[in-house]
């Protein structure tokens, strides 16, 4: 199964904040599309072609091997001190939605 444009879309944003906030505490000049290479291949788990000599994209991946792809991301970012802006987001929600809570 292929992903949807949906969560492929998720995943574009989720690299893009890693990247900028890599850049941002390292001062490392790479692309977007050269650090989405290097996540790739420092994800020891990332699926290659048929011949084993490149990365599948990772719009024809399934679902499971992006998940895990994702999940290996938010760790590499939590490793370096980097949270992603949708772990942020919930937080936010959750600690808001437990204060209208504990008010009640």
């Amino acid at each position: 199964m292929i992903i949807s444009n949906h969560f492929n879309r998720f995943y574009r944003a989720l690299v893009k904040d890693a990247h900028i906030q890599l850049v941002a505490q390292t001062d490392l000049v790479i692309t977007v599309e050269k650090f989405t290479d290097s996540l790739k291949f420092a994800n020891m788990d990332y699926p290659l072609n048929a011949d084993k000599t490149d990365f599948i994209s990772v719009a024809h991946i399934g679902n499971k091997e992006m998940l895990q792809h994702v999940e290996f991301i938010v760790a590499w970012m939590g490793e370096r001190g980097m949270s992603p802006q949708f772990v942020e987001d919930d937080w936010e929600r959750i600690l808001a939605d437990a204060d209208i809570n504990h008010r009640n």
